[in-house]
């Protein structure tokens, strides 16, 4: 479908204020008049183009390659794609303030607009955010700028953090800090999985027996003593039998050997997460970790003339990016459609889809939490292959480690939108079966708060709804959404019980952002 003109206008020319209203964040978005002009008249010209042909466009002036090298035209580019990428800012806010809300010191310090704050002020030189993005490999600009946004808001806020104590207080202050989840990514990540459980035994009896010492001079903690490592020897074997699968017992050099090697995984993995497209990445990093597809690297192979996103030189290009940008969606969907039916639903469950946490999904299924971070893993792993060789197929490409960071990027991009489908057209239908008093106070509610996102006008409604109407029709359309879907995914979902808030805040977004509800619906 074509994106409408108004809509292409508006992706160019407005730039968002986050602001509070009623303790909710409302995005407010405010047009730059000259900005929105200019877009006016290029979309007057040609009204067919897509977001990303004109993405691409200011691109290629930026870079001085389409039009004559005025600072006036490069200017006007620069801040068309600031617009653009305001969105992709927003999104990658999102994602930092969930990752560090179970962080105690970074959820104190910053806020949902301090994360967006990093993101823009990342976006705000987009010459050398998009360096050396490739307008010939087949990936959209926003994947690529969210992956880069991304990576370098995170660092941004380590560079502001030197003190935490994982960054600062050498091997043993980072693995006495580290989180349990993000040890046990490390450890799966650096093939220690058969050792797992063995080794969070050492690790928490560690937690619990050493004793933290500061180097002189030096703000690295000292290693355990010799003392330590015999404690926590001894009250390993005592307990081994406790375990599910026992094993050998184990002696003082044994325990210091296993937690030299938590280290240097949670570092190796510290190092991959923290990738992005502009970083250069060193090769026997990556290998080490066993994910080749978070290998990154500086140097560009020559295009090949065959690439279906090549240069802007025509207007029969936009019709070649419309094209290949129909045919990537095409192959995550048969990428996805060809999983197991457990790894959709798995995949679907987390984060690019209802948004739970490993944790969370091993709750609803019943499993332990390193055992659902294994399988989406795999199934991740499964389906960025699949992803992978049907774009090879479809576009002829020669890949190499270059190019499979950006269509990892791509990948990840477009995973959400895929996963949170599934659901928005499940709550859309769901939502014309519940009684008529239910679907107006919602419709209203959605209308509100789509309106406030929108401009600074609240609709007349607002007198008419209250607060405890509205509770009362969320509850029956959260319980209805909660029922439909155990129904559909059992197995492996016993109950949705133990989630009701994250469904509730996905629930909430859809009816803020993306449910589409007009009065003729409630009068049917």
């Amino acid at each position: 479908m074509m994106q409408g003109n108004e809509e292409i206008v508006g992706r160019f020319s407005r730039f968002l204020n986050l602001r509070e209203r009623q303790g909710r964040m409302v995005l407010d978005w405010q047009a730059d008049p000259q900005l929105e002009r200019h877009m006016r008249q290029l979309v007057a010209d040609d009204g067919n183009a897509i977001a990303e042909y004109w993405a691409r466009y200011f691109l290629k002036i930026l870079r001085g390659e389409l039009e004559p090298d005025r600072t006036e035209a490069k200017h006007k580019a620069r801040r068309h794609l600031m617009a653009y990428l305001q969105p992709v800012c927003n999104r990658v806010a999102q994602k930092l303030s969930h990752r560090h809300r179970q962080i105690e010191i970074l959820r104190r310090r910053y806020s949902y607009s301090d994360y967006f704050q990093f993101a823009s002020e990342a976006a705000s030189d987009p010459a050398k955010l998009f360096k050396n993005f490739s307008l010939t490999l087949p990936s959209t600009v926003s994947a690529y700028a969210f992956a880069a946004l991304d990576g370098k808001a995170r660092d941004t806020i380590l560079q502001k953090n030197k003190e935490i104590a994982w960054r600062t207080d050498g091997d043993w202050g980072l693995l006495k800090n580290v989180s349990q989840k993000r040890l046990e990514a490390a450890l799966t990540a650096r093939g220690m999985q058969p050792e797992l459980e063995r080794d969070l035994s050492i690790w928490h009896l560690f937690k619990e027996i050493y004793v933290p010492t500061v180097v002189d001079g030096k703000r690295q903690l000292a290693a355990p003593t010799p003392e330590a490592l015999q404690q926590i020897a001894k009250y390993y074997n005592q307990h081994r039998f406790e375990r599910s699968q026992p094993g050998a017992a184990i002696a003082a050099n044994t325990v210091f050997e296993r937690l030299e090697q938590m280290v240097q995984a949670v570092r190796d993995r510290n190092k991959i997460r923290l990738s992005y497209p502009d970083r250069t990445g060193n090769p026997s990093d990556a290998e080490a970790s066993g994910d080749v597809w978070d290998l990154v690297t500086s140097e560009r192979s020559e295009p090949s003339s065959n690439d279906p996103l090549t240069v802007l030189v025509n207007r029969d290009e936009q019709n070649a990016i419309a094209a290949a940008l129909t045919t990537i969606n095409t192959a995550l969907c048969q990428a996805f459609s060809a999983l197991p039916d457990r790894g959709q639903i798995l995949l679907r469950l987390w984060k690019p889809g209802l948004g739970l946490t490993q944790a969370e999904i091993g709750r609803v299924c019943d499993r332990k939490q390193y055992a659902i971070s294994r399988q989406l893993t795999r199934y991740r792993q499964d389906l960025l292959q699949a992803f992978v060789q049907r774009v090879e197929t479809d576009f002829n490409l020669t890949l190499d480690s270059d190019r499979l960071v950006m269509l990892k990027a791509l990948m990840t991009d477009r995973l959400g939108p895929h996963c949170q489908r599934f659901f928005h057209d499940g709550l859309s239908v769901l939502l014309q079966t519940l009684p008529l008093e239910t679907r107006t106070a919602l419709t209203r509610y959605a209308q509100i708060v789509q309106t406030q996102s929108s401009s600074t006008a609240v609709t007349p409604t607002t007198a008419t709804l209250t607060t405890a109407t509205l509770t009362a029709a969320k509850q029956q359309l959260q319980t209805a959404f909660a029922h439909k879907l155990e129904t559909i995914f059992n197995p492996p979902v016993r109950s949705l019980n133990a989630v009701t808030e994250p469904i509730a805040t996905f629930i909430e977004h859809w009816l803020c952002t993306v449910a589409t509800l007009n009065d003729k619906e409630t009068s049917a």
